[in-house]
């Protein structure tokens, strides 16, 4: 082959590579384009869906959660329309509320006075002695399970304050295998308003969550929120 034709073969080849430039940008563009904006929707309907149950509930539930789960929840219309609710297949005899990211969505009650902390580890190995005394609480709680790191990473520096004016804190967990107690018991028992004893529950309490009452800056989301695939969670306290 003569050095010419060699030549004119690397000239039509480099040609090509250039002419393909564009076309591959505008693919690669086009797919992190459409997803980008796939992403940013399913943040944006998070927090719409968020802020929609925590208003229907305070409209019918006067500041007092009594018996109040994700079973109450899932029977009481306060759920957007479009929430996917899986009645047959439940966790823990609870039906099963698909949040925007493919995970779950769960609810519980919380701890929010000294009284009823007091009242509840006082009677922790007798639930049923529990339930006979209790008059319920004042905040709950909204898990969502099936979160990656960056997903974990966003709501957690998302502005709750700003948003819900009867925000509590959140916590970021992992719940990877050695970390099985991680959760929502930490924010479930903290940010009580008259706390007296907080260091004797938190030095108790195995969930090795992160809690905060404040928006994650970067780095520490990034730290917080390491779990591996699909295994981060993120909980929002409310009153």
């Amino acid at each position: 082959m003569s050095n010419e034709l060699k030549v004119s073969k690397v000239k039509i080849f480099f040609n090509i590579l250039v002419a393909m430039v564009p076309v591959v940008c505008l693919i690669y563009g086009a797919y992190f384009g459409f997803f980008g904006i796939f992403l940013r929707n399913k943040f944006t309907k998070t927090y719409e869906d968020i802020t929609y149950i925590n208003n229907a509930i305070k409209e019918r539930i006067s500041g007092v959660y009594k018996d109040f789960d994700t079973q109450y929840v899932s029977l009481s219309e306060v759920l957007p329309f479009d929430l996917e609710v899986n009645k047959q297949e439940q966790a823990n005899g609870q039906p099963l509320i698909k949040n925007r990211f493919g995970g779950n969505m769960f609810f519980y009650e919380a701890l929010n006075s000294e009284a009823e902390r007091t009242l509840y580890y006082g009677l922790i190995k007798n639930p049923e002695e529990y339930r006979k005394v209790y008059n319920g609480v004042t905040s709950y709680i909204i898990l969502l399970t099936g979160l990656n790191s960056y997903e974990c990473r966003k709501l957690a520096m998302h502005d709750w304050g700003e948003q819900l004016d009867n925000y509590i804190g959140i916590e970021v967990a992992s719940l990877d295998n050695n970390q099985i107690y991680n959760g929502l018991t930490k924010l479930k028992t903290s940010f009580i308003s008259d706390a007296k004893n907080d260091a004797l529950y938190y030095n108790a309490i195995k969930d090795n969550g992160y809690i905060s009452n404040y928006p994650l800056s970067e780095k520490r989301a990034k730290e917080k929120c390491s779990c591996q695939s699909d295994t981060c969670t993120f909980a929002i306290k409310l009153r």
